[in-house]
């Protein structure tokens, strides 16, 4: 296999994985750096995409005592609430409200 040949098959390879990097990736930088060799690599970085995860529950269904707020233990059973619960907290009062939570989704 000549030179030329192997180049173009490393060009579509890189161009393949760049796309596949782009289709799963919120790609947030892409920087050009140069090899020893002098071959140009492009480097990405960024996060994964969230993926969906379906609808939120109704804030009654997390609001067990039913005392106007979701604490953290309550939160708890909805994961992705839990993993926010500090960003959700507008306040900082160590508990979620109907209006924090309906903000949030």
């Amino acid at each position: 296999m000549n030179r030329r040949h192997s180049n173009s098959k490393i060009a579509l390879f890189a161009a393949g994985l760049l796309s596949t990097a782009l289709a799963i990736a919120q790609v947030t930088t892409a920087t050009d750096i140069k090899t020893e060799d002098g071959q140009k690599v492009t480097v990405l970085s960024g996060q994964p995409a969230i993926p969906p995860d379906g609808p939120h529950p109704d804030f009654a269904r997390l609001d067990m005592n039913n005392d106007g707020f979701v604490t953290a233990d309550e939160a708890s059973a909805y994961s992705p609430l839990a993993n926010d619960f500090k960003h959700v907290d507008l306040n900082h009062d160590g508990k979620i409200s109907k209006a924090e939570y309906s903000q949030w989704h």
